[in-house]
């Protein structure tokens, strides 16, 4: 039988018609919720001037995660440490290992950053926090990431959701003993058709905005009626094969495929709902459902 990995969320704050506020809100309730369903960790990521998205400082949702949780990991998916001070960096998260020891993650980003900017201050930081510090994991989307991971000795997280393809190289070469990650993007509905509009709607969204616009998330209920017309089809494929969707069973069987494919012990997903109350359906679904094929037992018995 195909082992079944433990599931984590990455929470990236998406933001409902109640603007970022709310949706801040819902981040450090979804930490609660997360602790409930026996996930390993929670993660927060970084996203600044987006529509779609409001966690501007995953260290900041951390620390009130934290604060309202007793038990389940907590961390960054991820700081972008290129565009920050090391020091700071390092220092915020040494303060929050002090005070929740054991429970914090430090993940460490790259986006846009200028890639010499971004090895010395992940090496820096790594470096600071070597003595009694947080777990650190370093994130990326291909072999170099993964290689920079090994030379630091850290975990490394994959980005499924921002490279889909050749998931069977995800890890490939890394050293034994380092935490291997795999982050996935999930749409979770009642039946397929529901699904497939949903995915729809989600893939129509990120392709505009690798187009260039910047515009909220679909909402429920989408009115528009194909949504894909028009757009790119190279680009409406890339974005369709980074989404996991269906009922469910059917997502829970394709992250464990993607878990076995991959090597990776561990999943964390996320869910582009804008909904928060869709956003916890979705999550208990698969959480559940991941459960009942023997998933979770790590995560509860410690």
């Amino acid at each position: 039988m195909t082992p079944v990995p433990r599931l984590s969320l990455l929470d990236q704050s998406p933001t409902g018609p109640d603007g970022p506020s709310a949706a801040i809100q819902a981040s450090v309730r979804r930490a609660r919720l997360a602790e409930e369903l026996g996930l390993t960790r929670i993660w927060f990521a970084e996203h600044h001037r987006h529509a779609a998205f409001a966690g501007a400082s995953p260290l900041v949702l951390a620390a009130a995660a934290l604060g309202v949780t007793a038990s389940i990991r907590v961390g960054t998916g991820g700081v972008l440490v290129g565009f920050h001070s090391p020091y700071d960096v390092a220092s915020a998260f040494q303060v929050l290992t002090h005070a929740f020891p054991g429970r914090v993650d430090a993940g460490l980003g790259r986006a846009s950053a200028d890639l010499g900017v971004y090895l010395d201050h992940t090496a820096q930081v790594v470096h600071r926090l070597a003595d009694g510090g947080p777990d650190v994991w370093v994130l990326g989307v291909g072999r170099r990431s993964a290689e920079h991971a090994d030379r630091l000795g850290v975990g490394y997280a994959y980005g499924h959701f921002f490279n889909p393809t050749a998931p069977d190289q995800a890890f490939a070469g890394r050293a034994r003993g380092l935490g291997d990650l795999l982050a996935v993007r999930v749409l979770v509905r009642d039946d397929e058709d529901e699904a497939r509009r949903a995915t729809d709607a989600f893939v129509a969204w990120r392709t505009r905005r690798d187009l260039g616009h910047d515009e909220p998330l679909p909402g429920p209920g989408s009115s528009i009626r194909d949504p894909l017309d028009g757009l790119p089809a190279a680009l409406v494929a890339r974005n369709a094969a980074a989404v996991l969707s269906g009922s469910p069973a059917q997502v829970v069987d394709q992250l464990v495929g993607l878990a076995d494919v991959s090597g990776a012990s561990e999943v964390m997903v996320t869910l582009p709902e804008a909904d928060e109350a869709l956003h916890e359906r979705g999550l208990r679904s698969v959480a559940d459902a991941l459960s009942r094929r023997g998933t979770l037992a790590v995560a509860r018995q410690g």
